[in-house]
């Protein structure tokens, strides 16, 4: 998927399952979120989280030294972004190799 010289740094599952929590419902159910339980953290999850993370917060940074173009309502991490949520994305895609219907709640 996205290439470093030699290294893969980002595979098809991971993107899917990047997009399936930034796109799911659940995202706005903190209850949900909640009472969520992730059994094993994959450390892959926690990687990815942390350089999308990286990625977001230097967005915000150039989107506040331009002036902030883009409004803070439309940034606000939380909107599109739940660690938790993420790393259940990921162990469906990884371990249950679910389908990307089946990651997006069958939407």
């Amino acid at each position: 998927m996205l290439h470093w010289p030699g290294v893969r740094i980002l595979r098809r599952n991971e993107l899917d399952a990047f997009l399936a929590q930034a796109l799911s419902p659940k995202l706005y159910e903190p209850d949900y979120l909640q009472e969520l339980k992730i059994d094993n953290l994959d450390p892959r999850g926690v990687q990815l989280a942390a350089l999308f993370m990286s990625g977001v917060d230097m967005a915000l940074f150039a989107n506040d030294a331009c002036g902030q173009p883009i409004p803070w309502e439309h940034c606000c991490p939380w909107m599109y972004f739940d660690g938790k949520l993420l790393q259940n994305k990921l162990i469906m895609a990884n371990r249950e190799r679910a389908q990307l219907i089946d990651l997006c709640d069958g939407q």
